[in-house]
């Protein structure tokens, strides 16, 4: 907030700045029609008043730069000041530059507070009065006099109506975008519930297709490696059967986070359908994919379920490699295939497309498993 006040404050200089130009240029262009002689003229019209004006920027400036909270009122005072510098420099055609003590008025207007705007309608208010009173120049009658208050208390009236209605434009702008952004957070939300699996936090069943025929068809356009694993809870029936479908819940939500600690960002974790997953795997060697796999199916292995007692959770797992295949169909009924053969063989262990064809028993001598 206080760098925005600065940068106006340092346009309204910059403003001012101009005036001064103006101020030293207009009594040169003029000089020619008028009475006074050359020194006098300098002195008068150019020297002093410029001197003045020059002494009131600088201070403003100095002042700016150390971007206090009174700046806005020190510019407020630099402009009423800049204001009276010009009416006494140009007595001459003192009806003209009246209008200038509505300045200060116009400068409150960037603050967007009525408290400066109303000072700075005092100080012009009171400035005119006294110079009016002071300065035997300002002949103004009584007529005069009040027309042109009136004129400052308009001036003053319309500013702050000015800077009621922004702060209502501001608001009503910052509450649509409040909403918009209400909406998109909503909309994010939604699209969110509508791809990932709620219970395990992994995507969905029609994610996961979705995603898969994207991979398939850049496949396609420019072969990488691609891999596809299949995983299913072994025995997951007779876990519900005997410990109860909570227990089961517990253990899909359990090897849902294994799945998600051990994959990385190229990888694609879902939850399949009950208790079977589905991972993607790209650019990534069947090598690695196999070393993720069996790091998870020993973590699950390994997992102690509180109401589950001395009884372990093992997964079957059935991995295949795109390059093998024509289709997405084939590719996916061949990692299918891969986990029935891996179930056949005694379950708890992985199954690739290359050594599908060759039962064995399961990796950890047919451990006791639900």
């Amino acid at each position: 907030m206080e760098k925005k006040t600065y940068n106006w404050n340092r346009k309204l200089l910059n403003y001012l700045w101009v005036m001064v130009g103006v101020s030293f240029v207009v009594p040169i262009i003029n000089y020619p029609f008028t009475d006074l002689e050359l020194m006098e003229f300098i002195v008068f019209r150019i020297a002093i008043p410029l001197s003045i004006q020059l002494l009131v920027m600088l201070s403003l400036e100095y002042l700016n730069r150390k971007r206090n909270s009174n700046n806005d009122y020190i510019t407020i005072l630099g402009s009423m000041a800049m204001v009276l510098a010009m009416n006494l420099a140009h007595v001459t055609v003192v009806h003209v530059m009246l209008p200038l003590f509505i300045l200060p008025i116009f400068i409150g207007i960037f603050t967007i507070e009525a408290k400066k705007i109303l000072f700075s309608f005092v100080i012009s208010f009171f400035s005119f009065v006294v110079l009016n009173i002071l300065h035997p120049i300002f002949d103004f009658d009584t007529v005069e006099s009040i027309t042109f208050l009136f004129v400052l208390c308009s001036a003053a009236y319309l500013s702050l109506e000015i800077t009621k209605r922004y702060k209502h434009l501001n608001q009503e702008l910052l509450k649509s975008v409040s909403n918009e952004k209400e909406l998109l957070y909503k909309n994010i939300h939604m699209e969110k519930m509508s791809k990932m699996d709620l219970p395990t936090n992994l995507y969905n069943h029609k994610t996961f297709h979705e995603h898969l025929e994207r991979l398939w068809e850049s496949f396609n356009q420019n072969s990488f490696e691609f891999h596809l694993a299949v995983l299913d809870l072994d025995n997951f029936k007779k876990i519900n059967d005997v410990f109860g479908h909570a227990v089961g819940d517990v253990v899909i939500r359990e090897t849902a986070e294994i799945i998600n600690a051990f994959v990385d960002t190229n990888d694609y974790a879902s939850r399949y359908g009950g208790e079977e997953f589905a991972i993607l795997f790209t650019e990534k060697s069947l090598h690695s994919c196999l070393a993720t796999l069996e790091l998870i199916r020993k973590s699950l292995e390994a997992f102690k379920f509180d109401d589950m007692g001395s009884n372990n959770v093992t997964v079957s797992i059935g991995i295949a490699g795109a390059n093998h295949y024509r289709t997405k169909e084939e590719f996916f009924k061949s990692a299918d295939d891969c986990l029935y053969m891996a179930k056949a063989c005694g379950k708890n262990q992985i199954v690739t497309d290359l050594d599908k064809k060759t039962c064995k028993e399961g990796k950890n001598g047919n451990p006791k498993s639900y």
